[in-house]
């Protein structure tokens, strides 16, 4: 089975394709969520992450990420991969930084 069939059954079985990331804004010192929606497109496995303002938009750092699909990996693989680059993104970002990373860090779809 490729990777889009595992993805359409991980959906079809009721699983959201999404990540939920807790983070504390920076400017306001607010807990909340980063929430990323996950896709299969082509050969990539996308996290897209809807701005919340008008600088977020206007920033590269956090909105897109994409994984190259390896048939050789599992969907697993592919979604802990894509899951890392969304929290690189975070941990970069000038508008958050991760709330209680240890309790969250491998929770995922």
């Amino acid at each position: 089975m490729n990777i889009q069939q595992q993805f359409d059954n991980m959906i079809n079985s009721g699983k959201i394709p999404m990540f939920e990331i807790p983070v504390i804004d920076k400017k306001t010192g607010e807990k909340d969520y980063v929430i990323f929606d996950i896709s299969v497109n082509e050969n990539e496995i996308i996290a897209q992450h809807v701005a919340l303002n008008s600088e977020e938009e206007s920033s590269p750092k956090i909105a897109y990420k994409a994984v190259d699909i390896d048939e050789d990996f599992s969907l697993d693989h592919h979604l802990q991969e894509i899951y890392s680059e969304c929290i690189d993104a975070l941990i970069s970002s000038e508008f958050y930084e991760l709330h209680d990373f240890k309790k969250y860090s491998h929770e995922h779809i």
